[in-house]
């Protein structure tokens, strides 16, 4: 061959050679296009993550000298990070107020729920549950098994009537009717202890008959484990 016939052989090598380089400046520019798009991605992430996902394509295809397909997806990827890019941009503000709303109701479920147990009352003398009280605790179990890391005391108490001894003895029947109840309606006896204290702490020391019947009662106060 002579080199007259050798010379264009080569040109066209030279040519071919190229044009397969790699598409260092499309893959730089996709690079750069999502860098920018990640400051708003939180509000993008279905485009950002296309985006980027492309761009790793691409630099797949480097790797295996597919040159003019990289260089394709390079460019597709810089497109589609710069269209999420302005996408989260636009979307920012109500981003960021979701974002705001959905952690206040995650660190709302995880907090314990106040204790909202109400008080039940007895007739005079007896620590029998009337209608009334079995309604209420009715709903007092709803929130236990709401709380299953509650633990709670139920306290007995009286009026002043009666002896001292007479009155624990009375608070402590009145606290027992009030567990029993509740462990019926399917609540770990386990979960609840009772105390008596009799007559010794009235919620009305006046000596009348509203007085006595606001003192007859069963309470519910918080137990550490």
């Amino acid at each position: 061959m002579s080199m007259y016939k050798a010379f264009p052989i080569a040109l066209l090598l030279m040519f071919f050679a190229a044009c397969a380089s790699p598409p260092d400046k499309a893959i730089a520019d996709a690079e750069k296009a999502v860098r920018e798009a990640a400051v708003v991605s939180d509000c993008a992430e279905g485009e950002f993550a296309e985006a980027s996902q492309m761009l790793e394509e691409a630099k797949r295809l480097v790797e295996q000298g597919r040159y003019e397909e990289a260089e394709v997806k390079a460019k597709a990827a810089r497109k589609l990070a710069e269209r999420a890019k302005k996408s989260g941009e636009l979307a920012w503000e109500d981003c960021q107020e979701e974002k705001r709303r959905l952690a206040a109701e995650a660190n709302k479920k995880n907090e314990p729920e106040v204790l909202t147990l109400q008080t039940i009352y007895f007739n005079y003398n007896e620590a029998v549950l009337t209608d009334a009280s079995q309604e209420i605790l009715r709903t007092n179990a709803e929130w236990l098994r709401r709380n299953p890391d509650a633990n709670i005391i139920i306290q007995g108490h009286c009026d002043e009537r009666g002896s001292t001894e007479y009155n624990l003895a009375l608070g402590e029947r009145r606290a027992g009717a009030v567990r029993k109840y509740l462990v019926q309606l399917g609540i770990d006896a386990g979960r609840l202890n009772i105390l008596s204290f009799g007559e010794e702490m009235p919620l009305d020391p006046g000596n009348s008959d509203d007085g006595h019947a606001k003192n007859r009662r069963a309470e519910f106060v918080p137990r550490d484990k």
